[in-house]
């Protein structure tokens, strides 16, 4: 689930930047390539600051706590998986936090669109 949070996150902000002049968008796609590896919550906001500060803070009010940990949740436990440590985390938790996750690929969108 981390990989798809990153993948989604620069598919989103990468067809943004292509409706725009070619360069930028190559420009914007290297970037994002460079920017977009096991993104938090705290990196995800970051990314759309630099896009605009009103989207930034439309997504850090929309995250709350509840999206927030369920980013970050997935994302930690990426990187105790990857190390071979016990997470204990459940099915239920899991299920969970994607549905969580898939809201926050949707709010993106939206804002990429409006």
């Amino acid at each position: 689930m981390s990989g798809f949070i990153e993948q989604a996150i620069r598919d989103v902000y990468r067809e943004y930047s292509d409706r725009g002049d070619p360069r930028v968008a190559s420009l914007a796609s290297s970037l994002l390539d460079q920017q977009i590896q096991s993104p938090n919550a705290g990196s995800i906001i970051q990314l759309a600051n630099r896009f605009d500060k009103v989207w930034g803070a439309e997504l850090t009010e929309y995250l709350g706590e509840e999206r927030k940990a369920a980013i970050d949740g997935v994302v930690s436990n990426r990187h105790k998986i990857a190390h071979g440590e016990y997470t204990g985390i459940s099915i239920d938790t899991i299920t969970k936090w994607y549905e969580l996750v898939k809201e926050v690929v949707a709010f993106v969108e939206r804002q990429c669109d409006a």
